[in-house]
């Protein structure tokens, strides 16, 4: 991905990211934890990549952001939390419908996809559930699938190990069992999650979770 002057993108801070620059750079960043990014917008990951900021919504909230060094040492604490609170909002919502080449489809599957993270933790959630929440009819639910490389449940289930695992790289302390961290995240047998983990990470969510226990004590 090439970014020019003014561009916004989207990273995960905990995860590699690799960049080189042709020359000098003034760079403004923005951290957010995942909690406060849970507890403000339903869901705890953005839409990693470049953000749409050629005009409207998004060049308004680039445009924000670039002013704000100069007038943050003046902001009291409350007044400092409401920004950082509405500013939250806008990114994640911006963060939703932004790509490449931005498309109702891909707006919508944005949606959906918000809407599976807000409910993972229901083992019963289907594609009834998502379809009411978004605002369409299951079928088209269905239709939206058709040119994705998954199915509405592969998508589903590999959120929510995507989610588990996060949890096991952040807080791998043994607060809480396996079996209690999947059964929160919507599953309800801990062999078809210990199955589906191994598959989708190559590791047992054991030793997932040993390996990331280990380099907390390095």
């Amino acid at each position: 991905m090439t970014l020019t002057a003014g561009d916004m993108m989207v990273w995960d801070a905990s995860m590699p990211c690799h960049f080189k620059t042709e020359g000098p750079i003034n760079k403004t960043t923005l951290f957010i934890s995942r909690k406060l990014l849970r507890d403000i917008t339903g869901s705890d990951a953005l839409t990693i990549g470049r953000l749409d900021v050629s005009g409207g919504w998004g060049a308004l909230l680039r445009d924000r952001i670039l002013s704000l060094p100069p007038v943050l040492s003046d902001m009291d604490p409350a007044a400092f939390s409401r920004l950082g609170r509405t500013l939250i909002e806008e990114v994640g919502l911006l963060a939703q419908v932004s790509r490449d080449v931005a498309t109702p489809r891909a707006a919508l599957m944005a949606r959906v996809d918000s809407a599976i993270g807000k409910h993972l933790h229901d083992p019963d959630l289907g594609p009834a559930d998502i379809a009411a929440s978004v605002g369409i009819s299951v079928r088209y639910l269905h239709h939206l699938f058709v040119d994705e490389p998954d199915t509405f449940r592969v998508r589903l289930i590999a959120k929510r190990l995507d989610a588990i695992s996060r949890v096991l790289r952040q807080s791998p302390e043994r607060s809480s069992s396996l079996t209690q961290v999947a059964f929160a995240h919507g599953f309800s047998s801990s062999a078809h999650f210990s199955r589906a983990f191994k598959r989708r990470f190559g590791v047992s969510p054991r030793d997932y979770r040993h390996a990331n226990e280990a380099c907390r004590t390095l």
